[in-house]
Parts: structure tokens; sequence; C-alpha cells
């Protein structure tokens, strides 16, 4: 099982998105990323994205979760930071609770939004409001995945005042934000057959947005979106922000379990803030680098844990494929 082929220009890119380690560094300078979700029922998926994020190379990690949610995910692990103030407006302390979640929001770098949480946010109408109001205030990069992409179907305009936005949607979550915004239904993606199959360009190679149906469709709703990234997941990943468009051919894990999705969300956070600190690295691809340190990440774990890998397997696998890529561009870099 190999490593991903790169091109080199875009090893470039890559080693200009990832910053080096020194020992001048302080706490929190390689970034700091909160993450939006969690309840009674679903406490794994922020607890995924929120480690992720520090195992790519992120110091920091906040989960804002449901009160009921607080103690187990602070159990999962004693790295991440924990606060239990994501509550509707009919809660008695909401209004102290939103009080304490802008000063903590305040200090995150990237904010991860809806991390699967099914009846905590997006489907209860308090929590809807209460998160609708955090995207409107945010002031850094957003990925917004889960229910937060059904929030966003529900209410498209919520993103219409910011586009420093990576969507995250599997091929429902395309269909749905797809309805909200268009008036023809789109092309779905089929697993039967690669995207592009030629790969002698490499694993992950830029396209023309016109290059086929499924890219052209993925560029259409990033326009849709004020210009927001779009990774759309899928037997290839699609990457676009209606400008240009990257396709991800590089094959992970044949497994198929939950919470994978998460890993992707909590990379693209980081990434995302190395990107903002960045002069020439666009939003775009700090996307396509979060979806090939995926996809690298769960083909080590597989190939250690075969059929029973489960996504808590690939989480020691991220800084390997992190560091192996970046190694590579450095090599390329200073040779």
């Amino acid at each position: 099982m190999g490593r991903p082929v790169v091109s080199d220009p875009l090893l470039v890119r890559f080693w200009k998105l990832v910053p080096p380690l020194s020992a001048k560094n302080y706490k929190g300078s390689s970034g700091k990323v909160g993450v939006v979700g969690g309840s009674r029922q679903y406490t794994g998926a922020p607890f995924f994205s929120a480690i992720s994020s520090m195992r790519v190379g992120g110091d920091l990690a906040t989960v804002f979760c449901a009160p009921d949610a607080a103690v187990p995910i602070k159990c999962y692990s004693p790295d991440i930071i924990v606060e239990p103030d994501l509550v509707g407006s009919g809660h008695p302390d909401s209004s102290d609770a939103m009080t304490r979640l802008r000063n903590n929001l305040s200090r995150i770098d990237a904010l991860v939004i809806g991390p699967e949480v099914r009846l905590g946010l997006g489907r209860d109408k308090d929590v809807f409001e209460t998160v609708r109001s955090i995207i409107a205030e945010a002031h850094v990069p957003l990925v917004i995945d889960g229910d937060g992409l059904w929030m966003l179907s529900q209410d498209p305009s919520m993103l219409q005042r910011n586009s420093n936005v990576i969507l995250t949607p599997n091929a429902v979550e395309f269909q749905r934000l797809w309805a909200a915004t268009q008036d023809t239904p789109p092309r779905p993606m089929s697993s039967d057959a690669a995207i592009f199959p030629d790969a002698s360009c490499g694993d992950i190679v830029e396209v023309a947005i016109d290059s086929n149906l499924w890219v052209q469709d993925t560029a259409t709703l990033a326009s849709a979106f004020n210009g927001a990234v779009v990774l759309r997941k899928g037997y290839q990943d699609v990457i676009s922000d209606g400008k240009r468009a990257w396709v991800c051919k590089f094959i992970g894990s044949p497994r198929r379990v939950g919470g994978q999705g998460d890993v992707l969300s909590g990379i693209c956070a980081t990434a995302a803030v190395w990107a903002s600190r960045s002069e020439d690295i666009c939003l775009a691809e700090a996307a396509v680098f979060a979806s090939v340190i995926v996809r690298y990440a769960s083909r080590l774990a597989f190939k250690k844990n075969g059929r029973s890998t489960l996504t808590s397997d690939m989480l020691s696998y991220i800084g390997e494929a992190t560091e192996e890529i970046y190694t590579r561009s450095e090599f390329l870099c200073i040779r």
C-alpha cells in the first residue's frame, strides 16, 4: 500500500502551508480550534474533530457542547478543553452561557460547526438560533459539517456575509445544499467508477472547473455560497471554491465506519488556520491538504488493522501521514 503521488508544485504549496516547528513557538501558535457540537446521544463526533485538529499539528482544541455531553467528551482525552455552554434560548442559563460562549470563541483561530449531534445542534430550534448567532459573529475560518450543513440547507442566507468557509458535504448533504440553492437536480456522484481514472498526473490534481459534470456542480455550489470552499466527499473527493477545482484520487481505507468525516473537519480547521496566516495559500488548498492527509492516515490504519479498522485507529496515523508529506515537500524545497 503506497503513499500518495503528489506533484512537485503541489508539494511546494503544502510546504508553504504547514508551519515549521520551532522552540520559539508559544502555546497556540500553530492554531487554536473550536468545535461546536455534541449532545447526550452523540459525543464521539466532536471528540474526533477536536483531537484530529491537534494530531495534524494544531496546539489547542476546545469543544463547545451541550451540558450533558461535557463529561463523556472530557473523559475521552485530557488534551481537549470542554465548555458545556451550547444551550438554546429556552434554557434558564442561556444568557450567561451565550456570554461565556462569545468570550471563549474570541480566542479561537478557526471553528468547526456541526459534528453529528442530531438532537442537539441544528435539529433543535433554540440551538439553531444560538448557532446562527455564532456563524454571524464569526471572524475566523469556519468548517461546516454534519448538522451544520443541515442548518445551512434550511437557510442558505446564513453565509451571505462570510465566504471564509469550508463545507464538507457527503452525497446526501450535497443534494440538500443543491436543492436549497439551485433549480435543477445535480448529477449524482457514482461510487462505481473513478471521476478521473488517469493516474499519470498523480493522485491529487488541479482540474478545470468544467472538466466534467461532477466538478462543474461542485464549483456551482461553491459559487452559490459566495465562494465558500466545497469539499465534496466521495469515491474521489472534489474540492472547489467556484474558480478553481481539485480532485483527490488517492484511495484510503475501504472501511466506511462512522467518524471519518469528523476527522476531516478537524484537520480542515487546523489547515484553515495555517492558510489564513499565509500570504499566498488559499483556503481551497488547505482543504486539498486535509483530504490527502485523511485518506493517507486511513490507508495506514487499514494496513495495520484490516477489516477491524475503526476511526479511532486512524488518529495515531494522522501525524505519520502529515510528517511524511511535509518531509517530502521540505526536501523538495531546500534541495
